[in-house]
């Protein structure tokens, strides 16, 4: 096929002349093939957006493929495709983290208070198992020594704090469960270690979820209770 503008000859089926870039007469655009890699990186730029992952792989695809689209002639197309890709993939290593983080971090923060308020009512549980075994009475000053055959481990535990977190009310170690008013505070969020026990209208700690901090009651519910967020 002969190209009207520079006169040379050129392969039959190509879109655009190899040597000047003009459109070659008759040429069918339809016979362009679509670049793999411009579909790619559009998948892997809108991925991006959730996984994250995926963007820089986009970007690098967008950009092999623009290149190869652009020297092909006409005999590759997806260039539309190929630039959207890279400009989602973009968008998506310079601003997503700016966007989606704190909505991240809010989905870890009730994340964290599910956690605590599942391992606050394991704590009632066992306590109400060892009552059972132990006449009604619930258990002593040693609390977490005495529950940890009726409870998990990772339950004495607080996710939002780490190792421990928790606390048992002065007012219920060694007492018969069945004579404890329904809503008498059993369990409670606290800045102690293993074994800690004090007044929870006292033992006042930092706010911990986003409503407060939780209790575990002598009924088997948790509540969720005012916490201070400064001592300033």
């Amino acid at each position: 096929m002969t190209c009207s503008l520079c006169g040379r000859e050129n392969e039959e089926g190509v879109a655009f002349c190899a040597h000047c870039g003009e459109r070659l007469p008759g040429a069918n655009p339809g016979a362009a093939r679509m670049s793999g890699l411009a579909v790619a990186s559009l998948i892997l730029g809108v991925l991006g957006i959730f996984a994250g992952l995926t963007s820089l792989p986009g970007l690098v695809a967008g950009v092999v493929a623009l290149n190869r689209i652009n020297r092909s002639r006409g005999t590759m197309r997806g260039a539309g495709l190929a630039a959207t890709g890279l400009v989602v993939s973009v968008f998506t290593l310079l601003f997503a983290p700016a966007v989606f983080a704190p909505m991240l971090l809010k989905s870890r923060v009730y994340r964290d208070q599910r956690q605590c308020q599942a391992h606050l009512q394991a704590l009632r549980q066992a306590a109400a198992q060892y009552a059972g075994a132990h006449g009604g009475y619930l258990p002593g000053a040693n609390w977490c020594d005495a529950l940890k055959p009726y409870a998990p481990k990772e339950a004495f535990s607080c996710p939002s704090r780490g190792r421990w977190g928790y606390a048992m009310n002065r007012a219920a170690v060694g007492r018969k469960l069945a004579d404890l008013p329904q809503d008498t505070v059993i369990f409670y969020e606290s800045d102690g270690g293993a074994n800690a026990v004090g007044d929870p209208a006292q033992d006042q700690i930092l706010l911990r979820h986003v409503a407060g901090n939780l209790v575990a009651l002598a009924n088997g519910h948790t509540k969720v209770v005012e916490a201070p967020t400064s001592f300033g």
